[in-house]
């Protein structure tokens, strides 16, 4: 392997790294954004002064529980995608292969069912509990009031 291409290969790496982590500080700013709204929308429920109705805040909660589940899945499978492709390029460079890159581009395109979650995947766990659970609070409250 050329010594430029084993440059770029590194190049492409770091690049695939920094986005790795970027998608990975969204998505958990994300999920403050989605803990923070329903929480806001739990305590208008709960308050006297706000009057919100069982049905309402149910479906409320549910709509938005939804919503940021999809978006959330959408960034997922958007640094799915970069992780494999970062696992390729560490493919190359561990075989000596030849280099088919930059494909920074492309790794962030959606491209069919390229990259889904599995559910055993710890990630697609451990997004999915996160919204469970504070759907079932909102369950629970429902409930009791």
């Amino acid at each position: 392997m050329k010594s430029q291409s084993r440059d770029d290969i590194w190049k492409e790496l770091e690049i695939a790294q920094t986005l790795i982590a970027r998608q990975e500080s969204n998505r958990h700013q994300f999920r403050n954004w989605y803990v923070g709204i329903l929480t806001a929308l739990l305590i208008a429920f709960a308050s006297k002064e706000i009057t919100i109705e069982k049905n309402q805040f149910l479906i409320l909660s549910g709509i938005i529980t939804l919503i940021f589940y999809i978006l959330e899945f959408g960034f997922g499978a958007s640094e799915g995608r970069i992780i494999n492709r970062s696992n390729e390029l560490e493919e190359i460079l561990r075989t000596n292969g030849e280099y088919d890159g930059p494909k920074i581009g492309l790794s962030l395109r959606p491209i069919g069912k390229r990259y889904l979650p599995k559910r055993s995947d710890i990630k697609f766990v451990r997004m999915t509990f996160t919204y469970l659970i504070m759907f079932l609070c909102s369950l629970i409250i429902y409930f009791v009031k």
